[in-house]
């Protein structure tokens, strides 16, 4: 099933972006963070919090959702508020996503289905439909609330 061709698809964090480098594969829609360097890698922390923050494509070089960043690559990404609405990357076997389902980090950049919480984050993140679970990842629209 085709997508969006970008990350972030609605809300107000369109002034909350930012920039940082690369640390290790990245993909547009990963949940990320930052190392002791400064620089960005993918979330390291199952259903951990700390600052949210979304990695999205780099349009400005013509990359699109699927075009990953690797190490030494300027990885934009927003800093969400609540509202916002983004395609994530639903964890292979992270389960099976219904509207209003919540979602945690899954330690490796990608998003995991639980039974209900979605971690340590200060904001919740909510799938807005449904996607079933299957072995490889997939996309999910969520929300921020």
């Amino acid at each position: 099933m085709a997508g969006p061709n970008r990350v972030f698809l609605n809300g107000e964090s369109a002034r909350k972006r930012d920039e940082a480098n690369a640390a290790g594969t990245i993909y547009p829609g990963d949940l990320i963070q930052h190392d002791v360097n400064g620089n960005v890698v993918v979330h390291s922390n199952p259903y951990g919090g700390g600052e949210l923050m979304i990695a999205i494509e780099d349009g400005l070089r013509g990359r699109m959702v699927d075009d990953f960043y690797v190490s030494g690559d300027k990885v934009f990404f927003h800093r969400p508020m609540r509202g916002d609405v983004f395609w994530m990357r639903l964890k292979a076997n992270g389960g099976t996503a219904s509207p209003i389902t919540d979602v945690a980090s899954a330690g490796d950049g990608t998003v995991i289905v639980t039974g209900g919480g979605t971690g340590a984050f200060p904001l919740k993140l909510r799938t807005i439909e449904s996607v079933p679970q299957a072995g490889a990842v997939q996309r999910v629209r969520v929300r921020v609330t």
